[in-house]
């Protein structure tokens, strides 16, 4: 049976009141690192694997966040724990940044940010999410 939807898992990482993004160079906006869930893997192992493979870091997911739903793809965003220090990311992200909320803030009303993740950017911006969240 095939899926109705496209599911990406989607971490949320924050560290010394920054958060961490990725931009690819084909979509050309910042977002949270994340992608396609394969159809062998739990949410979990989509979660590391993307997370792994884009920022080089080992996570542990703490905290569901989001469920974004756009046309027939879902976007699942969870609070993420780094379990290591980085390691050489694989390259699937062309930048990788942490960004402060006065930088998120100004992204946000410069629409410099992907429609899945700006619900929890809100949030973080207001500072209703942090790394103790």
């Amino acid at each position: 049976m095939r899926n109705l939807f496209g599911i990406s898992i989607r971490g949320v990482m924050i560290k010394k009141g920054k958060v961490l993004l990725v931009n690819e160079d084909y979509e050309g906006v910042w977002e949270t690192p994340g992608g396609r869930m394969k159809h062998d893997e739990t949410l979990e192992d989509t979660l590391r694997r993307e997370l792994l493979e884009e920022t080089g870091y080992d996570v542990k997911p703490r905290k569901l966040l989001d469920v974004f739903k756009h046309e027939n793809h879902l976007h699942i965003l969870f609070l993420v724990k780094p379990m290591n220090s980085i390691q050489k990311p694989r390259n699937e992200a062309t930048k990788i940044r942490w960004f402060s909320k006065e930088e998120i803030k100004n992204m946000l009303e410069k629409h410099g940010v992907d429609d899945h993740d700006v619900n929890v950017l809100k949030r973080f911006v207001n500072g209703d999410l942090d790394e103790e969240s």
